[in-house]
């Protein structure tokens, strides 16, 4: 106990300390006065709900009350902020509940916290903090109880029960804010229990519900706000402090948010509510909000068309509601009243703007049910009072303007351009005569020009678009119609006057477009030579790169229809060149593009765009190339160096791979192709840049697997074993001395190459030997390894297999009658292995006879030049390979090989027997 005490005693003397510092005018800052507070409300959660010890107590509610008075005092003359005061209300209120005694129960003090914690509430309200508020008020809700305990039932002082009165207002508020909407209509409840007929009371609650329900509304939920919207009116009933009129604003909002929440089912209920609003007060809004109802719900025209009558019969009618009634007929279609209506306002209203306003409306009632005759002679009457005794003012000039258009548009749609061109004159009547550089006549000038295009009156049309240039001579637009005019007259001249001009206009944000429908419309109308002129002059002046880029598009799309149709070999070569032309500029100024932003990954997503669509067409060009394999090399390369541009993912550093791929081995092809050697020399260099280029791209870490490893799937192992042969024949045929070097290139190049690989060597070769005469060393090399590769494989592909056998032995023996028994000793090596594997496996019939036919040969010449034991070695390996073959061709060779081995053996057992003796 003496512990806790002193743990009492230490909290205590901080929170006075803390409260000296708060009181004592040191601490102005408002964030350092916040956490001090925090400090003392934190030391107070940490003691018991009240101080046992009337020192320490009494002391403690001195410090609480100076401190509430000095909030007081800084609250009055705005010193604090809402938040600040409220915190520090909250501080004194806890410190005095926990100086207080829970047995005290003396009147003055429990009406003294009830205050204070009232006001403590308020100030929280007041901060928008409807928890912290509900926190203070149930201390002030605990103290009444207590309070009310000393007193009997039904003799409760009125000024006590004007506190508890404010205490359910404000938790009304409270439960509010935080958004318990039943708590808080419990409170209204119990606030109404004890109210009376105190009329000022009865104001406050209704007004309090109001406001509760006009929020509500606001936040759309409605069904609340019907809840709140009929307690403010059953409470302000028979109230002077609220009256008729706030009482019928509420049965207003009533209505409304009856009809918000749920019309079809409870359009009778805001009829109703509307309906005692009225007799209420007999407001025009009520009136208006009543004939909204019986329109949309009920469409009984008696009570309709008496509604209508006393919105329009209201001493109090405005033009704003008058022209709703007319509208809202009209939505409802119930023409008769909106004319009828129309007349009386007329009458009613005699201000010139309100006239003028009602012609309006009159005009686009005419509109909508289609009097168009009847629409035509009130226009033309206000055009005729204009210009000469009633001039309209600029807004509703303004407003028949957009109506006139709007129907011109419609008429336009519907292919009435007769109709069209009518409404449209009237709006040109209605611009002052001495009007100049006018947009507006310009545009309406263009809609006229339109017209008559569609109707083939090109000569009118032609007037109409000069007119429009006198007022705007810079509209693109006004000139590509200029240019529509002379393509369609074929006028070659003056369509490209008018792109020219039209051109000129750079500010237009619509150019390219016209630009491109401008190429369109004479692609169409067969005039090729102004459509391209049109996209190349572009192209050419253009310092806009969207322009560019666009007009580049729409050549691209214009060329590849000319090359898809041309059969002529010579005019489709001319229509390839020129996509790669327009193709590369389009390469150009993407890079330009990018370059001017920074590092690849900030394109833009237009930008990533364009890239993608000309790398596509690149491509597709490259395919549609056909024989011309040196263009096919250059679209190749437009398409990877477009690709460059963009964030290297594995998908784009695959497709930049296979365009170099792709470009070498174009490339190789033309070179094949090419009679001038000049030429050839230049296109086999490029091969080799695209050959080096596509090595160093797939080694670089943008296609790199984890840990940094080269990405070595299959189809990366055969585009560097492509490479590698791309790069060999290069060097052959350009006489390169590197090319000696290949197996090493491959060995470095491809850790897994297939035995494919080395057979393409040893044949390319042979296709183009070596002047050093290297090459029988580089494809004897090359099929021993092709050899070995096949035999590792599982499963074994014995005819490729045999292909390479007998290649290699061709080569060891190609010289038959050659002394050098090294290349002899090579090639039986292979023809053992040949014969071990056609003991294994299934071996092609003919591949059998040739390595048995070029094995019997051999030694047959050996045993011309008298090498016996040499000649019996090959021509018994020879006989090893008979059995495997079909009996008809075992029979066509086995005598005669029979009988010329045993000549053999027998010469070879003679010569011994003369060695012996």
């Amino acid at each position: 106990m003496e512990e806790d005490g002193d743990f009492v005693s230490l909290r205590v003397s901080e929170i006075q300390s803390l409260l000296s510092q708060l009181t004592g005018g040191t601490c102005q800052d408002e964030e350092r006065i916040g956490l001090l507070a925090e400090r003392i409300l934190q030391i107070v959660e940490s003691l018991p709900s009240h101080l046992s010890n009337p020192t320490l107590s009494g002391q403690l509610h001195v410090a609480a009350v100076t401190l509430w008075n000095k909030v007081v005092f800084k609250k009055s003359d705005a010193s604090l902020s809402l938040s600040l005061n409220a915190q520090l209300r909250h501080v004194a209120l806890s410190l005095v509940f926990l100086c207080a005694s829970p047995n005290e129960n003396s009147a003055q003090l429990l009406k003294k916290q009830i205050t204070m914690a009232i006001k403590t509430g308020r100030a929280w309200l007041e901060c928008d903090n409807p928890m912290m508020a509900e926190t203070s008020l149930e201390l002030a809700n605990q103290c009444w109880l207590r309070l009310s305990k000393s007193y009997e039932e039904g003799s409760v002082p009125t000024d006590t029960l004007v506190l508890y009165f404010k205490i359910l207002c404000s938790q009304i508020e409270a439960f509010f804010g935080i958004g318990n909407h039943e708590k808080a209509i419990e409170m209204v409840d119990k606030a109404k229990e004890i109210i009376g007929t105190q009329d000022k009371d009865m104001g406050h609650l209704s007004m309090l519900c109001y406001n509760c329900g006009l929020q509500e509304f606001q936040n759309e939920k409605h069904s609340n706000a019907v809840q709140w919207f009929k307690e403010s009116y059953d409470i302000g009933r028979g109230c002077n402090a609220v009256g008729a009129v706030k009482q019928a604003r509420s049965l207003r909002l009533l209505a409304k948010s009856y009809l918000e929440w749920d019309g079809t089912s409870h359009w009778q209920k805001a009829l109703n509510a509307v309906g005692l609003a009225n007799s209420e007060h007999f407001h025009l809004s009520g009136l208006f909000l009543k004939l909204s109802i019986l329109m949309q719900y009920v469409k009984q025209k008696d009570r309709i068309t008496t509604a209508f009558n006393d919105v329009l019969s209201h001493p109090e009618l405005s033009l704003d509601i008058g022209s709703a009634a007319v509208k809202l007929a009209i939505e409802n279609k119930q023409p008769e009243l909106a004319f009828n209506a129309l007349q009386l306002l007329k009458q009613t209203m005699k201000s010139p703007s309100d006239r003028q306003a009602l012609q309006q409306l009159h005009l686009e009632l005419l509109l909508d049910n289609g009097m168009f005759g009847d629409a035509k002679q009130l226009i033309e009457e206000c055009i005729e009072n204009h210009s000469r005794s009633d001039p309209l003012d600029m807004k509703t000039i303004q407003q028949f303007h957009i109506i006139l258009w709007s129907q011109a548009s419609k008429s336009y749609d519907k292919e009435d351009y007769d109709s069209a061109l009518d409404w449209y004159r009237y709006s040109l009547l209605l611009f002052p005569s001495d009007a100049s550089h006018d947009k507006n006549i310009a545009k309406l000038q263009r809609n006229i020009s339109n017209c008559h295009i569609q109707m083939a009156d090109l000569n009118k049309a032609k007037d109409a678009i000069d007119q429009s240039l006198l007022h705007d001579k810079e509209s693109a637009h006004s000139h590509y119609l200029a240019f529509k005019i002379g393509v369609l007259v074929n006028n070659t001249e003056q369509a490209l006057q008018s792109l020219q001009m039209m051109m000129e206009c750079v500010q237009d944000a619509d150019l390219h477009g016209l630009v491109a429908m401008s190429a369109q419309l004479a692609f169409e109308n067969h005039n090729r030579d102004v459509a391209l002129y049109a996209l190349e002059n572009l192209v050419q002046t253009s310092s806009n790169q969207q322009q560019v880029l666009t007009s580049l598009r729409c050549l691209i799309r214009l060329k590849l229809t000319f090359f898809k149709n041309e059969d002529t070999p010579s005019n489709k070569l001319v229509h390839l060149s020129s996509l790669l032309k327009y193709t590369e500029l389009a390469s150009n100024h993407l890079t330009e593009c990018v370059t001017g932003n920074g590092p690849l990954g900030l394109l833009s997503s237009s930008q990533k765009d364009e890239v993608l669509w000309f790398s596509k067409i690149a491509w597709n060009i490259a395919l549609e190339a056909g024989d011309y394999y040196k263009e096919m090399m250059k679209a190749f390369d437009i398409c990877q160096k477009l690709y460059h541009l963009l964030p290297h993912d594995i998908s784009i550093a695959n497709r930049i791979k296979t365009c170099r791929l792709m470009s070498a081995a174009a490339g190789l092809q033309a070179a094949r192709q090419t009679e001038n050697k000049d030429e050839q020399v230049i296109i086999l260099k490029d091969v080799l840049s695209h050959i080096q280029g596509c090595r160093e791209f797939i080694n670089s870490r943008s296609i790199r697997g984890g840990g940094g490893a080269v990405d070595m799937s299959p189809s990366g192992n055969s585009i560097l074993s492509l490479l590698c042969l791309y790069e060999f024949e290069t060097q052959l045929v350009l006489g390169s001395p590197d090319a000696v070097h290949i197996l090493d290139v491959v060995k470095a190049s491809c850790p897994s190459p297939d035995p494919k690989t080395y057979e393409n060597i040893a044949a390319l070769a042979i296709r183009y030997p070596l002047r050093d005469g290297s090459t029988a060393l580089i494809v004897k090399k090359s099929l021993q390894i092709a050899i070995d590769l096949h035999m590792n494989t599982n499963p074994r592909d014995t005819e490729k297999l045999s292909h390479c056998t007998h290649s290699l032995v061709d080569i060891l023996l190609a010289n038959e009658y050659s002394t050098d028994m090294s290349a002899k000793e090579e090639a039986k090596q292979i023809l053992l292995l040949t014969y071990k594997l056609i003991s294994e496996d299934k071996y092609p019939e003919m591949e059998i006879a040739w390595h048995m036919t070029k094995t019997w040969n051999t030694g047959i010449y050996l045993y011309s030049m008298m090498r016996l034991q040499d000649a019996e070695q090959w021509c018994s390996l020879a006989m090893k390979f008979l059995p495997h073959l079909s009996k008809t061709l075992c029979n066509t060779y086995q005598d005669q090989m029979t009988s010329v081995y045993t000549e053999i053996i027998d010469k070879i057992s003679l010569d011994a027997q003369k060695h012996q003796l």
